[in-house]
């Protein structure tokens, strides 16, 4: 029986049945977080999936909340009650508690395996805003939101979930190769200096992170998608499109499962003697730009 367990912006959970080996999934409901929560549920993990989403748009506007740190502090929670449970705690059970709204429950094929303290653990931050302004069009306003969506919820999960993470455990962030390079395409499709300076923030957050947390035996890398067909570009017609993914070598957009395949490598035994790293996914698109 599969297993997992879905928190809200404030909290709220849902958990069901379980599966060996632990995985935490922000952005859960995402496109590209729906991909990974399925991939990583197929080879066999226990997922918790973390929607950091607000309950509404003001409240993504609003200076200094708190709601993000409260999520994260639950999650780390749970995590640390697994640890610390009993004997037998891997066996299919059910567990709900409810916040402002209705938690999803994660579903999906796939045979559950009991899972114990010394467990790893991967820890995988894929929850992210866009926008689109020029540098000099850019408020405050947005460029604080872009952060606090993208970057600093990244910093939070990693915060206070680390310290619950046993050795052998693995964090993946999400940055962009927009944190690396700017996207190409006419002015007139612009992407937010505050996404992109977020995206390139995650990647030298995940270099330090995985200097500090390598002598307890935890590996930090980060995935750095190229194009693919998300919330963030839906705002795009499809000559905008077209123009975003000229660049890309191999002639098309990504595709979700791809970027769920590069995840569940890199929170692999494949992978052990990897760590901070940046891994493009992005189909040769920073090859000829």
């Amino acid at each position: 029986m599969t297993g997992s367990e879905r928190f809200d912006a404030v909290g709220g959970a849902e958990q069901s049945g379980a599966v060996g080996g632990a995985a935490v999934v922000s952005g859960a409901s995402g496109v590209l977080g729906t991909a990974i929560v399925r991939r990583l549920q197929r080879e066999g993990r226990y997922v918790i999936g973390v929607d950091l989403r607000p309950e509404s748009e003001a409240d993504a506007h609003v200076p200094g909340d708190t709601g993000v740190a409260e999520t994260w502090q639950r999650v780390a929670a749970a995590l640390e009650e697994r640890s610390s449970a009993a004997p037998g705690h891997g066996e299919p059970g059910e567990r709900r508690a409810r916040g402002r709204s209705e938690p999803e429950e994660e579903t999906a094929p796939g045979q559950a395996g009991a899972t114990t303290a010394s467990d790893p653990v991967a820890l995988v931050i894929a929850a992210g805003a866009g926008g689109r302004s020029s540098v000099l069009d850019c408020t405050e306003e947005e460029w604080d939101r872009l952060l606090r969506a993208n970057l600093t919820s990244t910093w939070l999960g990693i915060k206070h979930c680390a310290p619950a993470l046993p050795p052998g455990s693995s964090i993946v962030t999400i940055g962009s190769i927009y944190g690396q390079n700017p996207p190409p395409g006419p002015p007139n499709i612009p992407s937010s200096p505050a996404y992109q300076a977020a995206k390139a923030g995650i990647e030298a957050l995940t270099r330090l992170t995985a200097s500090e947390l390598a002598p307890r035996g935890i590996r930090v890398n980060c995935l750095a998608p190229g194009l693919f067909r998300t919330g963030i570009t839906d705002d795009l017609s499809p000559e905008q499109f077209s123009a975003r993914l000229s660049p890309a070598a191999l002639g098309r957009p990504g595709e979700p499962a791809e970027v769920a395949g590069a995840v569940a490598f890199l929170v692999s035994g494949e992978a052990t003697y990897i760590t901070g790293s940046v891994l493009n996914v992005d189909g040769g698109y920073l090859l000829r730009l």
